[in-house]
């Protein structure tokens, strides 16, 4: 292992380290370290897939690259560390896509950035080290979430997503450890629905019983909720989706206070190229749910409240992108949160679009399914 520093720090900035984990390509790492020079922060790099120790202080940031066998990349490791589950990972990849987004926030990592772009990376860190998003808070204001199922590393990626939301989160490896009366939450995965979960299910009583959240591969979605049609507070989500989609989910059986949207939200993933109006350049992001009134983007580079955004997407069962104009309603930064309820980044109130391309992509967001509910 490896420590590179700059002897001037920016005393604005922090002296928590950035991390590498895995095995950047060489552009890659050269690109990194002189963002992290310039930025006058520390850099560790890791000797291969090894997750380091790096004393008392949490790392700013990790970074790795993209890819590697379900459980065992670069991004899984990191998860699979409760330590680490407040700290930001950052992927480096050759280009950015809607493929290499989701990639890595299945493995629970939380941006993508084209390795050829340093200046995408430079927002983000000095963001980062701006927020000082040190200690973790506590958790556990949210009460008790149960993760249940056979796979560590999708339990820690999910856990890591309710820890940070506020939640106080235990795993279950069975239907009969899932059967806790005390927790306000239960995600579980297919198998264990499939292997005693039904009958826990069928076993909570009361007007409201906990919201249970269940995990399944894309092609068993259809019929798994055939299944559980009638079953009170029950959602299902595609088990390959952004683990913070269960987020989502919760919060439409009851964590989240009625919504006063003119229209439902609808989870919905794509890249999207934003800038605040007027600005010479993109940044990206990925859309995390929409409504026919506007979207929310994830991105650790979030635009300011008030800030006049124009993005560029592709919508909802659409033949062609659309750009759009909105204002910037809220932002959420980095960092655990209690009342969390969507990733970090921004919610954009739509205001118009270039041509018909509003239009398009309300007819875009009503093809959901979601506007009639």
């Amino acid at each position: 292992m490896s420590t590179a520093s700059a002897s001037d720090r920016n005393p604005q900035l922090t002296d928590r380290p950035v991390v590498t984990v895995g095995d950047l390509s060489g552009g890659a790492l050269s690109s990194l370290r002189t963002v992290v020079e310039e930025l006058g922060l520390a850099l560790v790099e890791a000797d291969g897939d090894e997750v380091p120790e790096v004393g008392a202080r949490a790392p700013l940031a990790i970074i790795v690259p993209l890819g590697g066998p379900s459980g065992s990349s670069p991004c899984v490791k990191v998860r699979l560390r409760r330590a680490y589950a407040h700290v930001p990972v950052m992927a480096l990849t050759a280009e950015s896509s809607d493929l290499a987004f989701t990639e890595i926030f299945s493995a629970g990592g939380d941006e993508v950035i084209p390795s050829g772009e340093p200046d995408r990376l430079r927002t983000r860190l000095r963001a980062l080290a701006r927020g000082q998003q040190g200690e973790p808070l506590a958790a556990g204001r949210k009460g008790l979430a149960i993760v249940a199922g056979a796979d560590a590393a999708w339990r820690a990626v999910v856990g890591r997503v309710l820890l940070n939301g506020g939640f106080d989160v235990d795993f279950a490896v069975d239907a009969a450890a899932a059967r806790r009366p005390e927790a306000k939450l239960v995600v579980s995965d297919e198998e264990l629905l499939r292997t005693g979960g039904l009958e826990v299910l069928a076993e909570r009583a009361g007007a409201a019983p906990q919201p249970w959240v269940v995990a399944v591969e894309p092609r068993h979605i259809a019929a798994t909720r055939a299944e559980l049609a009638g079953k009170p507070r029950v959602a299902v989500t595609d088990a390959f989706a952004p683990p913070e989609n269960v987020i989502f989910l919760a919060n439409e059986l009851g964590f989240e206070v009625a919504s006063r949207r003119e229209s439902p939200r609808a989870l919905f993933g794509t890249t999207v190229a934003f800038r605040a109006a007027g600005r010479e350049r993109d940044e990206l992001g990925f859309t995390y749910n929409v409504s026919a009134g506007g979207l929310y983007i994830r991105t650790l580079a979030p635009l300011d409240p008030g800030q006049e955004a124009w993005l560029e997407l592709w919508p909802p069962r659409s033949d062609r992108r659309v750009r759009l104009v909105g204002r910037v309603a809220w932002r959420r930064a980095f960092g655990q949160s209690e009342t969390a309820t969507v990733p970090p980044g921004f919610g954009v109130k739509l205001e118009g679009g270039l041509g018909d391309d509003l239009n398009r992509y309300r007819a875009g967001y009503e093809s959901l399914g979601h506007a009639a509910e």
